[in-house]
C-alpha cells in the first residue's frame, strides 16, 4: 500500500509553479512516488515540470500515479501536514480533519527529451549559484514578449561564458560559468529563469541545446524549514536565429560620449514622461522631457570624449539601464539612431535611442 507525507504549502509552491510554466493549455499533472520521493509532474507535451514535494513509501515495483488538481492544490498553502494513502477505493487525501478521494491519474502524455548533442551547460552550487541565478534573472529582464511573432526573443540565449537577452531595442549581457562549444548557442525560456526564487538557490544546473533544439533547468532552494527541488525540461523547437550580439556590442567602438551614470539620474527619470534628451555638458547630464520636467546631474566626463548633440531615450528602458549596470557604471552615448551602450564589472547592455520631436 503506498503512502505519501507532504504538506500544504509543499503542494501549494509545485502546483503554483506546474501552472505558471505549462499556462493554461492543456495539461496532465500527477503525483508518484519514485525511489522514496513523492513528486509532482506536470506536462503539456512540450514542457515537462517535476517538483519533490515529500516523501513516499510503495510496494516494489507498485505504480503510484495520482491525479493532481493544481488549481485545487494551489490553495493548500496553509493546510499543514497532508497524508495521501491508497485504499481499496484508490487513493485518500487526509487534510485535517477532511479527508478527499484522489483519481487516478491515467496515462500521462509524453514527456520531452533533451536529445541533443551539441550542448551549452551551467553547474553551480552554493554561494556561486545564488549569483548566477541573480544574474541570469536580471539578463532576462530584457526579454521581449513575443508579441511582434519572434518567438526567440522571448528566450534568453547562452554560450560560453556568457548569457544574453534582448527585445530589439534593449540588450542586456551577463558574464557567467557557461560551458560548451565555441559556436554552441543555447536558448532557454525567460520565464523558466524568472521563476526561480530570487533568494536561496544553492544548486543550479542548465544544459542547452544548439540552436534552441531543447533545454532543462534544474535548481535546489535550501531555506530553514525546507528544501525545494524542481527540474524543467523542455522542447522549444524555435526556428529563428538568435541576433548576434557580440557583433551589436562590437558596433559600440567608435564617436561616442562617455558618462558616469551618477546617483539621482533614476529617480529623476522615474518623474518624466516619454521621451527623454539627454544633453552631455562639461560635467554634467541633463535630461528633460517635452513636458518641460528637467534635471542637471552633476557626473565624470571622460576625458577624450567628443562632444555629441542631445539624444533621445525611453526613460523607462533607461531606468531598466540603470538598475541593470548600477550607479557609477559607464554609459556610452553615441549618435542619434546608434545604440547606446553601458558598462560595469561582468554586465554591458545595449539600449537603442529614440527620435525626438
Amino acid at each position: 500500500m503506498a503512502t505519501i507525507h507532504t504538506d500544504g504549502r509543499a503542494l501549494a509552491d509545485a502546483a503554483t509553479l506546474a501552472r505558471k510554466i505549462t499556462g493554461k493549455m492543456r495539461r496532465t499533472a500527477r503525483l508518484t512516488v519514485i525511489e522514496g520521493r513523492a513528486e509532482l509532474e506536470t506536462t503539456d507535451g512540450l514542457t515537462g515540470i517535476v517538483e519533490v514535494v515529500g516523501v513516499g513509501s510503495a510496494i516494489d515495483g507498485a505504480d503510484v500515479s495520482i491525479a493532481a488538481d493544481l488549481d485545487g492544490w494551489s490553495k493548500l498553502r496553509t493546510a499543514g501536514p497532508i497524508t495521501i494513502r491508497e485504499t481499496t477505493d484508490g487513493h485518500a487525501m487526509t487534510v485535517g480533519a477532511a479527508t478527499l478521494t484522489l483519481a487516478d491519474a491515467g496515462e500521462m502524455e509524453t514527456w520531452p527529451k533533451l536529445g541533443v548533442s551539441d550542448t551549452i551547460s551551467v553547474d553551480v552550487s552554493g554561494h556561486e549559484a545564488a549569483t548566477v541565478v541573480d544574474e541570469l534573472r536580471s539578463v532576462a529582464a530584457a526579454c521581449g514578449t513575443g508579441a511582434d511573432g519572434r518567438t526567440i526573443l522571448t528566450t534568453v540565449a547562452i554560450r560560453s561564458g556568457e548569457a544574453a537577452a534582448t527585445d530589439g531595442y534593449r540588450l542586456n549581457v551577463s558574464e557567467i560559468p557557461a560551458v560548451g562549444g565555441r559556436d554552441v548557442v543555447g536558448l532557454i525560456p525567460s520565464g523558466w529563469l524568472t521563476s526561480m526564487p530570487r533568494k536561496g538557490v544553492d544548486r543550479l544546473t542548465i544544459v542547452a541545446g544548439a540552436d534552441g533544439r531543447a533545454c532543462e533547468l534544474t535548481y535546489r532552494v535550501t531555506s530553514n524549514d525546507r528544501t525545494r527541488r524542481v527540474s524543467i525540461v523542455g522542447i522549444t523547437d524555435i526556428h529563428q536565429t538568435y541576433p548576434n550580439w557580440p557583433a551589436l556590442i562590437k558596433e559600440r567602438d567608435g564617436t561616442y560620449t562617455s558618462v558616469t551614470i551618477p546617483v539621482g539620474l533614476r529617480d529623476a527619470l522615474r518623474r518624466m514622461t516619454s521621451p527623454v534628451v539627454m544633453t552631455v555638458g562639461l560635467d554634467s547630464l541633463t535630461v528633460a522631457d517635452t513636458s518641460g520636467a528637467s534635471a542637471t546631474i552633476g557626473t565624470a566626463i571622460a576625458t577624450g570624449s567628443v562632444a555629441l548633440g542631445p539624444v533621445g531615450a525611453n526613460p523607462e528602458y533607461l531606468v531598466d539601464l540603470i538598475d541593470y549596470i548600477g550607479d557609477g557604471g559607464s554609459l556610452y552615448i553615441r549618435s542619434e539612431g546608434k545604440a547606446m551602450a553601458a558598462t560595469a564589472a561582468g554586465r554591458t547592455a545595449l539600449l537603442m535611442p529614440m527620435k525626438t520631436p
